[in-house]
């Protein structure tokens, strides 16, 4: 499954972090969890959480942070997207 985030535009780009259950995704901890970042055909950043292996850990709430230490004006929480597991 993958979840997928656009961040504002910044200077420096802005750091994207992926919430599960509004706190930071530990990524070394989560062998079935990976981070892609690839520019679209317009120019667009766009940040991808992929999931594989699905668990009923891995049921809950996410969402994406983007935020930029130099630029106050960027600090962005995506709308939350729910995964819901059924067996």
């Amino acid at each position: 499954m993958t979840l997928s985030c656009v961040a504002p535009v910044g200077n420096p780009e802005p750091q994207v972090i992926w919430l599960f259950e509004q706190k930071p995704i530990k990524l070394q901890q989560k062998v079935n969890m990976a981070v892609t970042s690839r520019v679209t055909w317009d120019g667009v950043v766009k940040h991808e959480l992929n999931i594989t292996h699905l668990s009923i850990e891995d049921e809950g709430q996410y969402s994406c942070l983007a935020a930029n230490s130099l630029d106050h004006n960027i600090n962005v929480t995506s709308a939350p997207a729910w995964l819901q597991i059924r067996s």
